[in-house]
């Protein structure tokens, strides 16, 4: 599995609102299916678990797609831009028959070539922690699922910046496996942009050394989060349980509020634990 980048945000952000209410309609679904029947039934608790499933995870990517709409706007528009240029058309198929090379003998690039070269060329904008490839945007993050680790400057024919990337993921086929996948992640620079590449290479080394932490609230504000939506998910719980007690005639809700409550209140707890802990991994450095 690598890294490919994301080349429309927008769109990605309506999948994940579509998942959002597809799911909120699955859970309210199987909970008046249960409601009705007065028992639980293997299509309900499929309807409940599923659909919070999908609608959980939908919110979570929803978070992480609309940060990338942010800074892919920010980067068109110029700002925190670091270093930018614009591969030629001619360097730019040199760059491309490099890469057929390279990816023949095995070292493939996450970011994929267009077929058709640009006819005004290539752009390619670095901020502090992005970069924006023609129209694909890679985050490069030092920490998190999706991170790099070392950088360089190519001295090939055209030039070109490599960083070494890692993607974190889990599999659970027969039990949950966590795995680590390394990729490259290969910039062409232009033959009159020397000056800008060696300062993107300056600063991302930096950024590996600790000696610059970019967005250092990044970590904190999700580790915040994560215990507001522990907290959240418990008062709704217990409000789904209080309901249930007083036969207050509510219908599905109460079960809907204290399944979801359930589910919610340990995913945060989990969020806000993973978000410390690369957090800390983020200030004070270390090596996988």
């Amino acid at each position: 599995m690598r890294n490919r980048g994301l080349q429309r945000p927008h769109v990605s952000v309506a999948i994940c609102g579509g998942m959002i209410i597809s799911g909120l309609l699955s859970v309210l679904w199987g909970a008046s299916e249960m409601d009705e029947l007065g028992r639980e039934t293997p299509l309900t608790a499929a309807l409940i678990g599923v659909g919070l499933l999908v609608a959980i995870l939908g919110f979570l990517f929803l978070f992480n797609f609309l940060w990338a709409v942010r800074l892919v706007s920010a980067l068109r528009r110029g700002d925190g831009v670091i270093a930018r240029w614009t591969v030629a058309p001619a360097t730019f198929e040199m760059f491309r028959n490099l890469e057929d090379q390279l990816r023949a003998a095995g070292n493939d690039n996450d970011y994929r070539l267009p077929h058709k070269t640009p006819e005004s060329g290539l752009e390619v904008m670095f901020s502090a922690d992005s970069v924006m490839i023609g129209d694909t945007f890679f985050g490069l993050a030092s920490t998190g699922l999706a991170r790099f680790q070392q950088v360089r400057l190519l001295t090939t024919e055209p030039p070109s910046l490599e960083f070494d990337t890692m993607l974190t993921w889990a599999t659970n086929v027969s039990q949950v496996l966590v795995r680590h996948s390394p990729g490259a992640l290969r910039v062409p620079v232009a033959h009159n942009a020397r000056g800008a590449a060696t300062k993107v290479l300056t600063h991302y080394e930096n950024v590996i050394s600790r000696k610059i932490i970019v967005k250092p609230e990044f970590w904190r504000r999700r580790t915040r989060w994560g215990l507001i939506a522990t907290l959240i998910g418990c008062t709704v719980s217990a409000g789904g349980f209080a309901l249930q007690t007083t036969n207050a005639g509510a219908g599905p809700v109460p079960l809907v509020m204290a399944v979801t409550g359930a589910v919610v209140a340990p995913s945060g707890l989990i969020l806000a634990l993973i978000a410390w802990l690369l957090g800390a991994f983020q200030r004070g450095g270390g090596g996988d």
